[in-house]
């Protein structure tokens, strides 16, 4: 099968799911990967936002997609922070996904997300609604949930983990974070009926694929603590004085500037 996994930002599918993309690769299928922006404004330094974080993060990106097996790694072109879910971004999908012309599809949930980013919501939103659309519907599994209702046992192989810790300038090298990783993992799992270490999806489409089970919510306390832990967690690590935020025509940024297809 070919599947196609979309990412808001270069470090999103390997922290979401590096386990599940490793399998699939394992098991012979074509994965593609296509990232909807380039993670410009990834970092609090203003000498670094821009190109040259976002060289750093292309970079990291296709290491961890080498480490992983991937089939074919594309670039959309959004300025992260400044995507939009409008005619055009639905326009540009359904081409991309005409063209790919996947068996499965993998992108974040816009409507149960657990991370409120805007680049998260605004490629969910195009790709659920060009899927909506779509005369032939592959099935389309949603991260980033709260609501899943299918599960994939993270094995969190070596490979797996390597690809992880490719990210080296979003800190997932360290030892800490990813024991951090663990934790989130096991608070989700400890609510499912399949693992105690799950990977998490929301599936459209085809209910009766093997794994299914029926919607769950987490309990208030969980939902309460991943929403601080996203929300309100990062503000503490953030100074304390108002930071200049430059606009991408200051920083020199234009949309869709890099080849596509790499």
């Amino acid at each position: 099968m070919r599947i196609l996994f979309f990412s808001p930002h270069p470090d999103d599918i390997e922290f979401a799911m590096a386990s599940t993309e490793v399998q699939l690769v394992k098991k012979g299928h074509e994965v593609i990967e296509a990232c909807f922006t380039a993670d410009e404004y990834g970092t609090s330094d203003n000498e670094f936002k821009g190109e040259r974080i976002s060289r750093i993060r292309r970079w990291e990106m296709r290491e961890a997609a080498r480490v992983v097996g991937i089939h074919e790694l594309y670039w959309l072109g959004y300025i992260d922070g400044y995507s939009r879910f409008d005619v055009g971004s639905v326009k540009k999908i359904r081409d991309f996904l005409l063209r790919i012309n996947p068996d499965v599809i993998f992108a974040p949930d816009p409507i149960y997300s657990i991370d409120n980013h805007v680049d998260h919501i605004n490629l969910g939103k195009t790709v659920c609604h060009v899927w909506a659309r779509l005369k032939k519907k592959p099935p389309c599994l949603l991260y980033y949930t709260y609501r899943p209702n299918y599960y994939v046992k993270s094995k969190y192989c070596e490979q797996a983990k390597e690809a992880f810790k490719k990210h080296i300038s979003q800190g997932f090298s360290n030892p800490l974070f990813l024991k951090a990783s663990w934790l989130v993992r096991f608070i989700f799992g400890f609510f499912t009926p399949h693992a105690i270490f799950p990977e998490t999806f929301r599936i459209l489409g085809v209910e009766q694929m093997k794994g299914y089970q029926n919607p769950v919510r987490p309990p208030p306390l969980v939902k309460r603590f991943i929403n601080w832990l996203f929300k309100n967690a990062a503000l503490k690590f953030m100074p304390e004085e108002e930071l200049y935020l430059p606009t991408p025509e200051e920083l020199g940024l234009k949309e869709f500037r890099f080849k596509m297809h790499v």
